[in-house]
């Protein structure tokens, strides 16, 4: 059976690692001092992810994961909490975009509506009978 891959030629096993870890290792670059720290950071996990999925030094990594676990926990929750009130916020907006497009859709059909109803009253003014637009 083919590995599954995404638009970026991720196979299945890394994309369930990376999703794994990332829940967890969610620090943004905000929880840091600088950019270059945030950057070894992003690399670090790059690293665990290609350790796990290419089966290297998978009881060191482990050991790694689970000691980022305890020293982390506080920041973890708090950017869990963070992330699911923007996703919250994200889907809010999305609706609310939605029922606007919805809206203005609607407005445009009953414009459309009445141009098309003022344009047969128009003809029919020009022609001189009101019977043809009870008709048509």
């Amino acid at each position: 059976m083919p590995e599954f891959e995404d638009g970026y030629g991720l196979g299945k096993r890394e994309l369930d690692v990376r999703k794994k870890i990332l829940r967890d290792y969610n620090k943004r670059l905000e929880d840091f001092d600088d950019e270059e720290k945030y950057n070894d950071y992003l690399e670090q996990i790059e690293e665990i992810i290609f350790n796990l999925v290419n089966g290297v030094d998978i009881d060191k990594t482990n050991e790694q994961i689970r000691n980022y676990r305890i020293a982390n926990a506080y920041l973890i929750g708090k950017n869990k909490e963070k992330k699911s009130a923007e996703d919250k916020a994200e889907g809010e907006l999305l609706d609310r975009e939605r029922r606007e497009r919805e809206q203005k859709l609607r407005k445009f059909r009953e414009d459309d509506l009445l141009a098309e109803q003022e344009s047969k009253l128009l003809l029919c003014f020009c022609l001189g009978s009101i019977d043809f637009v009870i008709q048509h």
